[in-house]
């Protein structure tokens, strides 16, 4: 590669020379039908890019795990992602409250269950089914990444000042009497205090 990148640098035809020496390759690998080329090439094609597609998602998991502001945000997230990676059902108890995505298959053609246990009684179970014909990706990075940012979620919710709901403004009053939250004490009046 380096004495072709220096005689491109010198000759004119250079370009041609690569160009042929690129097919001469190709024709070579081809004719010597090595297994590894093949499986690379399935993988650059069927492996690599829904890997990536799958990373890319899970990194859009994280940031609407981190931006939700309630426990219904949380499970919206964690149900479209899961979807989306192939899953076929999960069920869920976050923050003591049950969630399940809806089932469209029957409880008995179970394939594979994987249950993550939360802090509390809270968890996360993925169910996938023999039958659905899809192709669950990256379950192991989905668990990680739910049991590493979930659970510090929930904990910062908790916390969060729950808003009081919006009210008119507190009329004044008209009472002139201020009486003491001291049972032993005499009621004091403003206008004859001393």
């Amino acid at each position: 590669m380096l004495s072709l990148l220096q005689y491109v640098v010198r000759n004119r035809f250079a370009g041609l020379v690569v160009v042929l020496f690129a097919a001469g390759m190709w024709a070579g690998v081809q004719y010597l039908e090595y297994v590894e080329f093949e499986v690379t090439r399935c993988f650059l094609w069927a492996g690599l890019r829904p890997t990536l597609s799958a990373h890319v998602k899970l990194k859009l998991l994280e940031r609407s795990l981190a931006a939700a502001a309630n426990v219904e945000q949380c499970w919206s997230a964690l149900e479209s992602t899961a979807r989306s990676l192939g899953y076929s059902h999960m069920t869920a108890r976050i923050a003591g409250r049950q969630l399940a995505t809806a089932r469209d298959r029957p409880r008995n053609c179970a394939f594979w269950q994987m249950r993550l246990n939360l802090p509390g009684e809270d968890y996360v179970n993925i169910t996938q089914s023999g039958v659905s014909g899809e192709r669950p990706v990256l379950l192991i990075p989905f668990v990680e990444l739910v049991s590493r940012v979930l659970p510090g979620k929930l904990i910062e919710l908790e916390a969060a000042p729950v808003p009081l709901p919006a009210q008119s403004a507190p009329r004044n009053s008209s009472t002139r009497t201020v009486i003491s939250s001291d049972c032993a004490a005499p009621s004091v009046n403003p206008a004859t205090a001393s």
